[in-house]
């Protein structure tokens, strides 16, 4: 894939290198380039420094995935990274807490703990 097919849809382009480029992300207002291009081979790279994913950029432009990879390669993408929620951590500390000083927790906060765990780590510890 030849990154001009993405480059000519995209506002403010300019160069930052050998096979690499600066633009204004097409999937947030953006006022200065912060979306980073790269040719990459026979793919495409794209990293927008606000945050955007590389498919709401490629749907801002009416493309697809396969305008940045090629078609006989097959590629998986990874789950995404779930932040555990901090009113979740707290509660495991406190929990943990009351494990250790000999204290009997109840029953239904043991049951909040596993099932924190679970969304967690995806298992009980």
């Amino acid at each position: 894939m030849d990154a001009n097919l993405l480059l000519e849809r995209l506002e403010k382009v300019r160069a930052c290198g050998a096979d690499q480029w600066m633009a204004c992300c097409p999937a947030h207002d953006d006022r200065t380039p912060s979306l980073q291009i790269k040719q990459a081979n026979d793919r495409v790279l794209i990293h927008c420094h606000a945050g955007c994913g590389a498919v709401e950029v490629l749907e801002a432009v009416g493309l697809d995935w396969s305008v940045l990879y090629p078609e006989d390669t097959e590629y998986v993408t990874r789950p995404a990274y779930k932040k555990p929620v901090l009113e979740d951590h707290l509660f495991v500390e406190i929990y943990k807490d009351q494990v250790r000083s000999g204290r009997t927790p109840l029953l239904s906060d043991t049951d909040r703990y596993k099932q924190v765990l679970a969304k967690t780590f995806g298992r009980f510890a």
